[in-house]
């Protein structure tokens, strides 16, 4: 008996490891049976790795925040990856207990974070209500717009806050100490031209080909169409027109032009942080979600217009599958089906 007992903690002990986690999203749900569950709530933050994690010492001069310090949420925003880096400085005691406090308060309160959730929640109880009946209306969408826009409001005067006692915290040399490592991730037009000449002087730059990004363009597009017609089952009439829907709604082009834009913010930041005197005024440090959520409702739309009754059912189960944090990732374009191998 004893034997088995240690067998069977053994056997929950990955699962209870791994309670908490996002390195394995289906583990809950593969078991969950067919019982209706709250969905989870959509991520309306841009995916690219470049824009949101955080810096390594080799590629940028500083290292990580540890583990627990800062939230996801605060490295993806412009101030948060400031206060990430600013914590790889030489600082003193008092000035660690500084950081504490702004990172604090950058990472707002409890019932902010509860407030945010809800808002998403509504937001996503009307898109899916939109749906089922065949098209998401943007009347029934404004009032949630306009509460995420408040919160957008009060996060962008939170990091300007931040920003400004930041950098009364740091001293001169500890600003540029920051900057140097910021300016290697977020070169401007004048440094990046400077640092292709040098690879091209040594022969290792490889010009981009139009036809090879053309055709990487059209795989990504057919592999979308696979997955949207195993999902949606779609017959062939259905398959030619979500294609060109796949190609209007090109989520790797949004992507990029979403970090070229956190790049300009970026490198505005640079510029006026390197100032002895500073004020976040005048800056853009983010709009809020309310872009990319507009993109994809538009997106949405556009496909309900292809399907019929039932392929719309299939569209509202997978975008409540609990596995599909991007409103149904295969749905939406960003990555496959939690079963697509």
């Amino acid at each position: 008996m004893r034997r088995l007992a240690l067998l069977c903690v053994l056997a929950l002990l990955p699962l209870a490891c791994g309670k908490g986690t996002s390195a394995d999203p289906t583990a809950t749900s593969a078991s969950a049976g067919p019982g209706p569950s709250a969905p989870e709530l959509p991520d309306f933050e841009p995916s690219a790795p470049s824009a949101s994690a955080a810096p390594s010492a080799a590629a940028s001069g500083s290292a990580e925040a540890p583990p627990d310090k800062p939230r996801a949420a605060l490295r993806r925003s412009v101030a948060g990856e400031l206060v990430t880096r600013a914590r790889a400085l030489e600082l003193s005691d008092e000035q660690k207990s500084k950081l504490d406090a702004i990172e604090e308060k950058l990472g707002g309160a409890p019932t902010d974070d509860e407030e945010t959730k809800n808002a998403y929640k509504l937001f996503f109880a009307a898109l899916l209500d939109g749906v089922k009946t065949g098209q998401v209306l943007e009347h029934k969408l404004a009032p949630h717009y306009a509460t995420l826009d408040r919160i957008a409001r009060a996060r962008a005067t939170a990091e300007a806050t931040a920003l400004g006692d930041l950098h009364s915290l740091l001293d001169e040399d500890q600003r540029k100490d920051l900057l140097a490592g910021l300016r290697k991730k977020y070169p401007t037009a004048v440094e990046k031209a400077a640092a292709d000449a040098k690879v091209a002087k040594e022969g290792k730059v490889k010009k981009p080909n139009p036809a090879v990004e053309e055709t990487r363009r059209a795989d990504r597009t057919k592999r979308r169409n696979a997955r949207v017609t195993k999902l949606l089952e779609l017959d062939e009439k259905q398959q030619q027109r979500v294609s060109s829907v796949l190609i209007r709604f090109d989520t790797e082009l949004r992507n990029r032009a979403q970090r070229e834009a956190r790049d300009r913010r970026m490198r505005a930041l640079i510029a006026a942080f390197d100032k002895p005197a500073f004020t976040a005024a005048g800056l853009d440090l983010g709009r809020g979600p309310r872009s990319r959520m507009a993109d994809r409702v538009g997106y949405i739309n556009a496909l309900l217009a292809i399907l019929k009754v039932d392929q719309r059912d299939k569209l509202a189960r997978t975008l409540e599958r609990p596995t599909s944090k991007r409103w149904g990732a295969a749905i939406v374009g960003d990555t496959g089906p939690a079963d697509d191998d």
